[in-house]
């Protein structure tokens, strides 16, 4: 019986695979800018990079069923599919790249903008006030954004006492005079609030709730995003 001839895996004699290297590289080096990008954008870096996760990892699944290997590893693919296929998951994320900084209105940051009134020598039930800017060249009014991100923290000035971490803040939206609904949160946590239908000025009351009354806190604005 004749030997059946041995086929060698796509590459060189030797075994290497030839145009492996710089598509690592370029992937590497793509992958390291967009995740420089995503954290400069701050809290909604984190929602695009699951977005972009779930995206990636639904492409990956169902090019698994098209990659199909022989008994000697090589794949089966035609090279013109093994590019079109491979050409998939960098056109989808383009197409989501795209939109999100052509189409999609990129994030304001507004937290050196913002005033706050009322936030020092906080005690329970007391209020403070959140004014989001009205004059300048950024303004709720002109941003074309209707929504706000905004993340407040309590500083304890004392050197005791444990006031920080069981207090919640009842955060209320207020729209050209107009009250929103309210969210409650912790100090750190975020506070998505409507802005809809801003025409003037827009912020938001803070009331602080703590269950020891002899606690006192200083109220910060961490972080103010406008967004749509």
């Amino acid at each position: 019986m004749a030997n059946k001839p041995k086929t060698e895996p796509l590459g060189d004699p030797g075994g290497r695979r030839t145009g492996t290297w710089p598509w690592f590289i370029a992937g590497c080096a793509a992958t390291g800018v967009m995740g420089i990008l995503l954290l400069t954008m701050g809290t909604k870096g984190a929602e695009i990079s699951q977005t972009l996760s779930l995206m990636v990892g639904v492409v990956g699944c169902l090019l698994t069923f098209y990659f199909r290997q022989s008994e000697t590893g090589t794949i089966t693919l035609r090279p013109r599919r093994r590019w079109i296929l491979s050409a998939v998951p960098l056109v989808i994320l383009g197409m989501a790249a795209g939109w999100w900084f052509f189409i999609h209105k990129p994030d304001i940051n507004v937290t050196d903008l913002v005033a706050v009134t009322g936030g020092n020598g906080m005690h329970d039930k007391s209020e403070a006030w959140v004014a989001l800017p009205t004059e300048g060249d950024i303004t709720v009014a002109n941003s074309g954004r209707d929504r706000l991100a905004l993340i407040l923290r309590l500083v304890n000035p004392a050197k005791v006492g444990n006031c920080v971490g069981p207090a919640t803040l009842n955060v209320a939206p207020i729209v050209d005079g107009k009250w929103g609904i309210p969210v409650t949160v912790s100090s750190g946590e975020e506070a998505r609030l409507s802005l809809a239908g801003v025409e003037r000025r827009a912020g938001a009351r803070v009331i602080v709730n703590m269950t020891d009354l002899a606690c006192v806190v200083d109220l910060t604005v961490a972080e103010a995003i406008l967004y749509n």
